[in-house]
Formats: structure tokens, sequence, C-alpha cells
């Protein structure tokens, strides 16, 4: 093909710019500070948790383990507040909650032995208490 030529044809596209909303950076910015206060103030919390065992009844700073009527069990710390954590210790998982949890509310103030039930969307699940520490 001798003689021919080639032309590259170049589309440039840009995209809108949209401009800056002062007010959402304002109200994301505020969140986050918030959010970083709130954070702040449960580290505090928790430095001056005094930690005592008391194996008679549960309570804020228990450690729970409860067994499912399938077998299963779970181990929870009740803390006083930010629940949801999940903290990996000898190969046991244990799940913060808090006693405003619908877990938590059940548990607080129950002893060894006891039976709870707790919703799980569809159905009722019954949990043995098997261990506090």
């Amino acid at each position: 093909m001798a003689g021919s030529s080639w032309s590259v044809l170049v589309v440039q596209h840009t995209l809108p710019v949209l401009p800056a909303c002062p007010l959402l950076s304002s109200r994301v910015a505020q969140g986050q500070a918030n959010r970083a206060q709130e954070i702040k103030q449960s580290i505090e919390i928790y430095k001056s948790l005094n930690l005592t065992v008391d194996s008679e009844a549960i309570r804020v700073t228990s450690l729970v383990t409860i067994d499912a009527d399938d077998g299963s069990s779970k181990t929870v710390f009740i803390g006083p507040v930010e629940g949801g954590m999940k903290i990996t210790d000898d190969q046991i998982e244990i799940i913060l909650i808090t006693p405003a949890s619908p877990l938590g509310k059940a548990l607080i103030g129950k002893s060894l032995g006891d039976y709870i039930e707790i919703d799980t969307g569809s159905s009722r699940m019954e949990y043995e208490i098997a261990e506090i520490s």
C-alpha cells in the first residue's frame, strides 16, 4: 500500500466538573469530627473500666459463653459502649456487645445455667449460659 497514509482521529471527551458543595463538605467533615470524638470518649471509658470477675451474675465487663440448641457456642464480652467488634483470642472469637443490644439485654442479671431466648429474624434461638468469667 505504497503512498497510503493513515490518520488518527483523536476525540477528547471531558467530563463536566461538578461545582464544589461547601455545605456537603462541611457536613461530612462535621460527621467525621463527631465520630472521632465518640471514639476518643469510648477509649477513655474502656481505660477507666474496672474489670471485676463476678461469676454469680452477668453484668458489664462479664465474659460469657453461651451454648445454642444446635451445638454451636458464642463467647461475648459485655462492654459499656461500642458493640459489634469481634476479637480473636487463642482461637476463640469474642464478640463485643453492650447491655443495650438484644443479646446484652437478655444476658444482664442472668446466672450460670440460665436459659435465654433471642429473636434471630425468622426464628427464636435458645441459649444456655455455659460460662461466666
